[in-house]
């Protein structure tokens, strides 16, 4: 009897063992909050370019009509801070929590799980760029939305369970958004802001505090 209770216990350990060894487990929760709070400030100052050089009102049917490169040049330019920041805490306290577990920050899995985020990310990202040119700004950020949460999606298999809801999340508000003209940026702020907190702190206190 206690050697088959030892045989399941020691078949659950390699389970588990292969799992991690196929997943990247070092991404940091407080990574995720941080960057959830780059993209709310990112969203305020998002707000206040708009309102400044457009007159731009939340809940209004609206679109760029006027100084459409001085809010473009602006709007993106908040856009690279927020995502130079976020994926500059990221690589850092990753980097922390990799050396603190003795794991490799670069790995095979590390590299796979950047592919599958970055292509759609990258398509998602140009496509938004030519519709905010063109003045639309709500349906940026669905498309931004929609696109982020693809990429999170694909790059799930590689990472925590989280992600995957993350992921899920991001493609619903992004596709909602749709039916809510001129609440653009609100739902930009509740996808890459709110969530990204929520999911933050759930990560945090499941693989990593204590």
């Amino acid at each position: 009897m206690e050697n088959k209770e030892s045989y399941i216990q020691d078949l659950a350990a390699i389970r588990q063992y292969m799992e991690r060894s196929s997943r990247y487990m070092n991404l940091s929760g407080l990574s995720g909050v941080l960057a959830g709070i780059y993209a709310l400030i990112g969203a305020a100052a998002a707000y206040w370019v708009l309102y400044t050089y457009s007159n731009y009102r939340i809940g209004a049917g609206w679109q760029i009509t006027t100084q459409k490169t001085i809010i473009t040049v602006y709007l993106v330019g908040i856009a690279a801070i927020v995502l130079a920041l976020a994926l500059g805490t990221g690589v850092y306290l990753s980097h922390q929590r990799a050396k603190k577990e003795g794991r490799k920050l670069i790995d095979s899995t590390a590299r796979k799980t950047a592919y599958f985020l970055l292509v759609p990310l990258m398509a998602g990202g140009l496509l938004g760029l030519m519709y905010l040119w063109r003045g639309h700004v709500d349906l940026t950020t669905s498309l931004t939305l929609v696109f982020y949460g693809v990429g999170l999606f694909c790059a799930s298999h590689y990472t925590v369970k989280e992600i995957r809801v993350l992921a899920l999340a991001e493609i619903v508000l992004g596709l909602v958004s749709t039916a809510f003209v001129g609440y653009g940026l609100i739902f930009w702020a509740l996808g890459f802001g709110v969530l990204h907190i929520i999911v933050g702190l759930i990560m945090y206190n499941r693989y990593e505090k204590g």
